[in-house]
């Protein structure tokens, strides 16, 4: 697994949800399966980006695993767990707002076998606490 933070955060709280939730990657190019969300509300997660006034709202990234990696269910929300308290240290899961989804890479060429990622957005506001 290789986690990625982008060079973004400072546009509406539509831009990046609205990319992880349709149907065409950066490129425009039709994803091979639909995103499934994984984890966090969309509409929370949008509110609370626009509700931000200074420039940088929020940051966003993925988890990338390779082909043939397969991580359980139960193993992935593991690893979701412990990416936020490495984000989120100290905080609480109803001090800060997470949202995860799952986008499903083409086949390789060569071997058949397709990876997955998984695309997260934080707003960086805390929600309450100290």
């Amino acid at each position: 697994m290789i986690v990625r933070f982008f060079n973004s955060g400072t546009s509406n709280g539509e831009s990046p949800v609205g990319y992880l939730l349709r149907m065409r990657d950066h490129q425009g190019n039709l994803r091979p399966e639909a995103p499934e969300l994984l984890a966090g509300s969309p509409q929370l997660t949008i509110d609370l980006i626009n509700g931000i006034s200074r420039k940088h709202k929020y940051a966003s990234g993925c988890l990338a695993f390779r082909p043939g990696e397969s991580p359980s269910r139960a193993e992935l929300f593991k690893i979701l767990d412990r990416f936020k308290a490495v984000v989120a240290p100290g905080l609480s899961e109803d001090q800060f707002n997470s949202l995860f989804v799952i986008h499903q890479e083409a086949p390789d060429r060569k071997t058949g076998v397709s990876g997955f990622h998984v695309h997260f957005v934080l707003p960086m506001t805390l929600l309450g606490g100290k």
